[in-house]
């Protein structure tokens, strides 16, 4: 096989690995707009609930007023209704006395000349009844305004009684949306982390294919040519090849990667310490983390570094947080 079938079948290659990476992204792009989008749908039917319940609880408590206004209405007109009577039993009463007081007054004319001495008697009879209709009087006005006191109170508990009960419905309910709005905001939140995070390591799996990629590419044009056609030198790996005139060029690259050339180790504790952060938001010391990630202190603090210098992380006095 020729070295140009050699470079084409290399092209073909890379270039399908990359149709069928963005195809994934893609892919993953879609699956996190759906997914933001289910949320928000819950959540609007969520406000639509809370909405729907408070119009509710207002008609509830404009029927209450309603009804207590009426039940108002009917105690005055019973009231005066009972006040009326009274009047009109006090004026018959006062009209039978002043009858009363007319035939005694007739009965005693005739009596003097008669009986003188029942006029007392009479009088005293006279004094007993009006005391006894008195009496009367007052038992039933006392009677009136216990039942009236008695009616007011009963129907100022059922007024405190059923606002009570709304309050703490009104509570309950807050209460089970703010707990709901919570936890669904958790879950966003760890999941737009874990496609972060997934997210993170497809790039740099990515990005360490690439600078495979060209190191392959400089190590077959580095090598030298023999009769007319270059190859790589068999048994020996590209990136440890020599291209004259720069002796250990090649190698160094590959020992010593750059920032845009991050081996894939130093991808994975990079993003390994990136998902132990944001599952820790209240912070994490580097001695915490190396101890979680079992790496030693120089490799947990150039992670925590290469964090901080692509905006990823940031540290708060002896702590790192995720941004």
């Amino acid at each position: 096989m020729s070295f140009t079938e050699n470079m084409h079948r290399l092209s073909q290659h890379i270039a399908d690995r990359r149709e069928g990476r963005a195809a994934g992204l893609i892919a993953l792009h879609g699956d996190v707009t759906s997914q933001l989008q289910d949320i928000q749908a819950e959540l609007q039917g969520w406000s639509k609930a809370h909405q729907d319940m408070a119009q509710q609880q207002r008609t509830d408590l404009a029927g209450m007023k309603v009804g207590l206004h009426q039940t108002e209405r009917q105690r005055r007109s019973v009231m005066d209704s009972l006040l009326a009577g009274l009047a009109t039993a006090h004026q018959d009463m006062a009209q039978n006395q002043r009858e009363l007081l007319a035939k005694g007054h007739i009965g005693l004319t005739n009596a003097d000349k008669l009986r003188g001495s029942n006029v007392h008697a009479f009088m005293a009879d006279m004094a007993a009844a009006h005391q006894r209709l008195a009496h009367q009087q007052a038992e039933r006005l006392t009677k009136a305004r216990g039942d009236l006191a008695q009616a007011d109170r009963q129907r100022c508990s059922d007024t405190h009684a059923f606002l009570a009960t709304t309050a703490t419905a009104h509570h309950t309910l807050a209460h089970q949306q703010a707990e709901r709005l919570v936890k669904a905001r958790g879950e966003l939140a760890q999941g737009e982390a874990r496609r972060s995070v997934t997210m993170r390591d497809f790039l740099g799996h990515l990005s360490a294919d690439h600078a495979g990629a060209r190191r392959e590419w400089r190590g077959l044009q580095a090598t030298p040519h023999r009769n007319g056609r270059a190859g790589p030198t068999p048994n020996r790996p590209a990136s440890q090849s020599q291209p004259s005139g720069n002796p250990g060029a090649a190698q160094d690259a590959s020992a010593n990667p750059g920032p845009g050339q991050a081996t894939p180790e130093l991808t994975a504790l990079r993003n390994r310490a990136f998902e132990f952060l944001a599952n820790h938001p209240d912070g994490t010391r580097p001695a915490d983390l190396g101890k979680a990630l079992g790496t030693s202190r120089p490799d947990t603090a150039g992670a925590l570094r290469n964090l901080v210098h692509e905006g990823k992380a940031e540290k708060r006095g002896a702590l790192y947080f995720a941004v």
